[in-house]
């Protein structure tokens, strides 16, 4: 088995070992992207100060843990994605085994 960490893979990598290859035409990605959501007043609202706040604080200097920490976690937070299905997580150690390759690392 090949122990291999998650920053040391690249997308051609990770394309060979497992034998992807991106597609643009699939039922599920069409099914995914014609997905229709009308916003209410309040989520519009939020979601406006969201990024009045990033623009307020000239988020683009932001560095990755002011970025997660002032705009990325609230977000998800309001979004209601951290949940029994979807869990948002930050720093943790991960591994799983797919085929030949134990994969490792912390997550970012």
């Amino acid at each position: 088995m090949k122990k291999v960490n998650f920053r040391d893979w690249t997308v051609e990598k990770v394309e060979d070992a497992f034998g992807l290859e991106q597609t643009f035409n699939h039922p599920l990605l069409k099914q995914l992207i014609s997905f229709s959501y009308e916003v209410s007043e309040f989520e519009a609202k939020t979601l406006l100060e969201f990024q009045q706040n990033y623009e307020q604080f000239d988020g683009k200097d932001w560095n990755e843990v002011e970025l997660a920490s002032n705009f990325m976690s609230p977000l998800i937070v309001f979004s209601d994605m951290d949940n029994r299905k979807f869990g948002y997580f930050l720093e943790r150690e991960l591994s799983v085994t797919i085929g030949e390759y134990e994969l490792v690392g912390k997550t970012d």
